[in-house]
């Protein structure tokens, strides 16, 4: 099975997988602090007693019409941020269960200002500071 192969490699080499996710995530979460700072942006939060696998890294600006305005920017600097959650009772699925818009606001609002700032092992740390730098210009920020 190739999918068992794929997985078995990326299995063996799980820890320094996530310990270049790790650094990648703390460079993130160093350089755009400045963002939840100036109540810009919110960052990533886990409580002190978990530890994160850094998986990913995200921002949850206040509102859509910020969220896609930054993607475009992103965009036409050939970075690649994505829309990243869809809340589960506004998919068709919840639709059938009698969900509608307006059930869940709170969900709604953040799911309407989140993206996903690139993450991928072969991501460069210089191409991560180029990303950095593009959020942090399109907000106005210089460093």
């Amino acid at each position: 099975e190739i999918v068992c192969a794929f997985l078995l490699g990326q299995l063996e080499a799980m820890q320094a997988i996530t310990a270049k996710r790790c650094e990648m995530f703390q460079r993130y979460e160093q350089r755009l602090a400045v963002l939840q700072q100036k109540e810009l942006a919110q960052l990533p939060y886990a409580p002190e007693h978990c530890r994160s696998n850094c998986h990913m890294f995200y921002l949850v600006v206040r509102d859509q019409e910020t969220r896609d305005r930054l993607i475009a920017h992103l965009r036409t600097r050939s970075i690649h941020a994505v829309f990243h959650y869809v809340p589960l009772h506004v998919s068709p699925m919840g639709a059938r269960f009698g969900y509608k818009p307006g059930d869940l606001p709170r969900t709604e609002s953040i799911s309407a200002g989140l993206l996903r700032l690139p993450m991928y092992h072969e991501l460069t740390e210089s191409q991560q500071h180029h990303i950095i730098d593009e959020v942090l210009q399109f907000f106005g920020i210089r460093e």
